[in-house]
């Protein structure tokens, strides 16, 4: 099941996620400067369009697809970048359409077999294949506390069962690309509680929970008595998140 493809999850993401992705695409375009710019790049699991729009910065021409309608209602509109509802197993483009693949925060919800396939089939020889996430570590600078409570967040809603995320070089042979490089990104953006609670909003854990039943009203009054402990009314905090990034090369 997708945990976005209801009107109110994929509203709560356009809200609530944290627009880190030019940064991101920033630590992409140096390591890649050689290969930069590209002609046409794909992104894979593109949600609301927010990595497909980063993507710009490093591409001529994008083009974002993903699964829900709900998510696709909300990406932007820009000259050479357009959208299209398909998943990664079942790109609907041409062969040898892409010099480069991007999948942020997407690459864990994929039937891996199937998108590596779709992948050889439409990147051309020698194309690359960017795979980043952004992690919320719970490190909050201004309270140390915060990173234990967390796990009674976690606790109260368990993150859904989903595939692994490990990749080693050895998987990536096996479908048909080298693990070139493995890099991190990190940084601190800083939240309100109403922010945070709009991003807390974002994560499969409550669409979870919504999912079984709990209501919208419950939760957010929970989260909004617990964040009251470490955000001030008038206050703001700084989180950090991680975002790994894995370079893939499509072998010869």
């Amino acid at each position: 099941m997708s945990y976005w493809s209801s009107e109110v999850a994929a509203d709560f993401y356009a809200k609530g996620r944290p627009y880190f992705h030019p940064s991101v695409v920033a630590q992409v375009a140096e390591f890649l400067k050689d290969h930069v710019p590209f002609n046409n790049a794909l992104d894979v699991g593109c949600g609301t369009g927010l990595s497909s729009r980063a993507l710009q910065q490093v591409a001529s021409q994008v083009r974002g697809i993903d699964t829900s309608p709900e998510m696709l209602r909300h990406v932007p509109t820009a000259p050479h970048l357009a959208f299209a509802q398909a998943p990664g197993e079942a790109i609907p483009f041409e062969d040898n359409s892409f010099d480069l693949i991007t999948l942020a925060q997407s690459f864990h919800w994929l039937d891996r077999a199937k998108f590596f396939s779709e992948a050889r089939r439409v990147l051309k020889s020698r194309g690359w294949i960017v795979v980043y996430d952004n992690y919320f570590s719970a490190m909050m600078q201004e309270k140390p506390d915060f990173q234990p409570w967390f796990a009674e967040y976690l606790s109260r809603f368990p993150t859904p069962p989903r595939p692994r995320v490990q990749f080693t070089p050895e998987d990536a042979n096996a479908e048909g690309f080298d693990f070139v490089h493995k890099s991190m990104h990190e940084e601190w953006p800083e939240f309100t509680k109403e922010s945070l609670t709009a991003y807390l909003l974002t994560q499969s854990n409550i669409s979870a929970a919504m999912e079984r039943g709990e209501p919208l009203e419950s939760i957010t009054d929970w989260m909004g008595s617990e964040l009251s402990r470490f955000i001030p009314e008038s206050g703001s905090v700084h989180i950090g998140f991680g975002s790994p990034i894995w370079y893939l090369r499509k072998v010869s």
